[in-house]
């Protein structure tokens, strides 16, 4: 597991999607005629930290309880 949180910034007054998180070992995105989509969970936050809970929350707790195990959920301030 490869979490990967970024800032987005977008356009808006409201900062509750200021940041995304996504497992870049498994994430997967695709495009149609409305735009791009995907089937992998996408965590969303104003915070890092929001976007990396968010994104652990939608996870399956097994491979979460793994990746916490082997140290690979990164630790970022709140």
């Amino acid at each position: 597991m490869k979490i990967v949180a970024t800032f987005n910034n977008p356009p808006i007054p409201d900062r509750r999607w200021d940041w995304s998180a996504i497992d870049a070992d498994t994430y997967d995105a695709d495009c149609d005629q409305d735009g791009f989509f995907s089937t992998h969970p996408i965590g969303l936050g104003r915070t890092a930290r929001e976007a990396i809970n968010d994104l652990l929350s939608q996870m399956d707790p097994v491979d979460v309880y793994v990746a916490m195990a082997f140290d690979e959920i990164p630790a970022v301030p709140s």
